[in-house]
């Protein structure tokens, strides 16, 4: 594995993005680098050392695309078994308040 390729691989680990493939990962450098104005290419940026300041700027900017497979959400009980119960037992405690918020103004 090359320098180049490994560079490559770590970034694609920092940004938790394993789908996107080498060309699509320089495109996106190419296109980061030519929005903030920098003088080298995405090639010439690989080429630097990790810590190179210009490099680690141009990864932050990274617009990507986005991922090919959906990401799956987690699911979420909105309406928990005990709210309803709790509601019940509360008018069930107050049924004088209930007339008042049923009455139309």
């Amino acid at each position: 594995m090359t320098d180049t390729e490994q560079k490559l691989d770590d970034i694609r680990n920092r940004l938790d993005r394993p789908d996107l493939s080498d060309a699509e990962l320089v495109a996106c450098l190419d296109e980061s680098v030519e929005r903030l104005g920098l003088t080298a290419s995405a090639e010439d940026l690989l080429a630097r050392p990790a810590e190179d300041a210009d490099l680690r700027l141009a990864v932050a900017c990274l617009a990507l695309p986005q991922p090919r497979h959906p990401m799956a959400m987690p699911e979420h009980d909105l309406v928990p078994e005990k709210s309803g119960r709790t509601a019940v037992a509360f008018w069930k405690k107050r049924p004088a308040l209930l007339p008042l918020l049923l009455r139309k103004r």
